[in-house]
């Protein structure tokens, strides 16, 4: 199994386990247009819009229950798109690693 790149407070999903990653658990995310790239330390994926590459953090405890009703109820936008979220990343030591730490650093106003 290959091993996980940890970048600044997140870690890159390995090339090899891309599709592995983006079914089952997280199913729901691929149907509806987002690709996951990288995960925190608590297991919430960060994905990439595949339509606009807008970067979102997605609470892996939402997603999981039955609690939501629309997709977008899991998810919570970054003002990044792809490019610019690593740069951020890489020069931010105190950037989000999970879905509460994004709705603390950008409140829901950003979404």
């Amino acid at each position: 199994m290959p091993e996980w790149t940890r970048i600044g407070n997140l870690t890159l999903v390995p090339m090899t386990e891309l599709i592995e990653q983006n079914t089952y658990s997280i199913q729901d995310c691929i149907n509806n247009g987002y690709l996951a790239l990288a995960g925190g330390a608590n297991g919430d994926p960060v994905v990439v819009d595949r339509r606009d590459r807008r970067m979102y953090y997605v609470s892996h405890e939402l997603l999981w229950s039955d609690d939501w009703t629309e997709l977008n109820e899991c998810l919570h936008s970054t003002p990044y798109v792809y490019d610019d979220f690593w740069l951020a990343l890489v020069g931010d030591p105190e950037f989000p690693w999970d879905f509460d730490e994004a709705l603390r650093r950008w409140p829901l106003e950003t979404k």
